[in-house]
């Protein structure tokens, strides 16, 4: 008899924390087995991969659109190269920030050799309320078909907002009433207490809205080297909504000066660096709403 490869969607909007998640989930879960990520990005390069590589683990990558959307073609395809070539135990499908999870979930439940197990949508505390307002019911299908609600930077939330995570915990259960809520934060988190008792995936996803997110990517690269100090000055120039447009997600992988790299992470005016000794690519990635392209470039060339 073949066996069914179980199944977990990972999914979130732009800057959630969904590959931080995995790569949690991948530290402690138990009896995965043979696993494969199918890693899907909005830009034209994928800057998280390095992030999840282990010699144990295969990462397979579709980059420059929306799974649910144009790529759905090369979604298939990919399934079954993945299934063929590596017949996993475990597959974690990790959607770009602006899937719509009900289309994914509505072909692997019609896909054979695939056992839907969970969608985990993981939920920035801090960005829910802007995010609503602005992509509805884009950002609702992401939420209402969730097993499991895993929230990130209620932290952050907390310090300007009184009984900020209650409101957004009562918003989360009118929209999905069944799905578990978690709202521990990473280092106190046990993804075997959520994952195991928590039932599998009813195979009745709900698609809310539309596919009409007005949301487009710029990938480049940029031939010089950075200084932390050059990049921390980003953090003022995203916000000159009028000069390049609206940023709502940044990352990169540039050189720095000591012949290393540079990695960093922008979402909602919060900006990470880190250092990495050594990277598979570089390369520069800008989504949002009417972005000036060459605007955003000559930034990236001038940062000084």
């Amino acid at each position: 008899m073949t066996k069914n490869t179980k199944v977990n969607i990972i999914s979130g909007f732009l800057g959630s924390g969904k590959t931080t998640f995995i790569k949690k989930y991948l530290d402690q879960a138990k009896n995965l087995g043979k696993v494969v990520i199918l890693e899907n990005e909005f830009g034209e390069v994928s800057i998280d991969s390095d992030t999840l590589n282990s010699e144990e683990i295969n990462i397979y990558e579709i980059n420059a659109g929306c799974i649910c959307c144009s790529l759905l073609i090369d979604f298939k395809a990919g399934l079954e190269y993945i299934l063929k070539k590596f017949n996993p135990d475990t597959l974690f499908i990790e959607p770009s920030g602006v899937a719509k999870v009900s289309d994914i979930a509505k072909i692997l439940e019609d896909f054979e050799g695939i056992e839907l197990d969970k969608i985990i949508t993981i939920v920035n505390a801090f960005t829910f309320d802007m995010y609503i307002k602005a992509f509805g019911e884009h950002y609702k299908d992401q939420i209402v078909n969730a097993d499991i609600i895993y929230l990130t930077r209620v932290e952050r939330l907390e310090k300007i907002r009184k009984n900020g995570l209650d409101k957004l915990i009562n918003d989360l259960k009118l929209l999905n009433s069944k799905a578990l809520i978690v709202d521990k934060s990473l280092d106190q988190l046990n993804i075997n207490d959520i994952i195991y008792e928590n039932p599998k995936h009813d195979n009745n996803s709900q698609t809310v809205g539309e596919n009409n997110l007005d949301l487009s990517s710029y990938t480049f690269n940029v031939d010089r080297i950075y200084l932390k100090e050059h990049l921390n000055s980003l953090l003022d120039e995203f916000i000159n909504f009028s000069k390049y447009g609206l940023i709502i997600r940044s990352k990169g992988i540039v050189n720095d000066t000591e012949g290393k790299y540079l990695k960093f992470d922008y979402v909602d005016g919060e900006l990470q660096i880190q250092k990495l000794t050594d990277a598979s690519k570089t390369g520069i990635v800008v989504i949002g709403q009417n972005l000036n392209q060459k605007r955003i470039h000559d930034l990236f060339e001038n940062l000084s």
